[in-house]
């Protein structure tokens, strides 16, 4: 049975993985107080905005997961 609590950590997983795709097909991302950058114009900022996407994104999944089917 899923806990109703719960569901709010799915729809973060998914919503950040899913944006994290959307970016990484486009080539680009948003930043803070800007707008889209390119992979080639701040690449160290895409490449932290793709791993902070994934690791929210992978981690709200897991814990989704672990009270629902694990614990």
């Amino acid at each position: 049975m899923i806990r109703p609590e719960t569901i709010g950590s799915l729809v973060i997983g998914i919503v950040c993985l899913a944006y994290g795709a959307y970016c990484m097909a486009h080539g680009g991302t948003h930043t803070r107080n800007t707008t889209w950058f390119t992979r080639e114009e701040a690449p160290k900022t895409f490449w932290s905005c793709m791993g902070l996407y994934l690791l929210i994104g992978v981690g709200s999944l897991f814990n989704f997961a672990y009270i629902n089917f694990l614990k």
